[in-house]
Order: structure tokens, then C-alpha cells, then sequence
């Protein structure tokens, strides 16, 4: 199963789409929290403005080694 989460940050809003939840869950992973706030405090750090829809894969294959 998975969720759609939105996040307004200093330039616009983020919707990211397919977020996988824990079996049995209504919540996000804390690890899956993480990757979106580090993802918010990029956009943030990177002035990026304007309204921003992305799937939760291309937000976690931006931090993946």
C-alpha cells in the first residue's frame, strides 16, 4: 500500500506520490521521513520555487549510494 504525502516549503509545495507504507501501517517509515525532509531542506537550500509533484522513488534514488 502507499500514501501521497504534501509539504509546503519556503518556495512552494511538494506532493510525492506512492510513499510505501509499513504492512498494517497509516504512517510513513521514520527512514522514508527522512529522505523527505532531506529532500524539502535541498529544495529549500537550492532556492527552488514553484509547486513540484515527484515519485517517492526519484526522491529516494537521489540519496541512494
Amino acid at each position: 500500500m502507499s500514501t501521497t504525502i504534501t509539504r509546503h516549503y519556503m518556495g512552494g509545495t511538494l506532493v510525492i506520490s506512492d510513499v510505501p507504507l509499513p504492512e498494517g501501517n497509516t504512517e510513513i517509515s521514520a527512514e522514508d521521513q527522512q529522505l523527505i525532509d532531506k529532500y524539502v531542506h535541498v529544495l529549500d537550500e537550492l532556492h527552488i520555487l514553484g509547486d513540484i509533484d515527484v515519485a517517492f522513488y526519484e526522491v529516494k534514488s537521489k540519496f541512494s549510494s
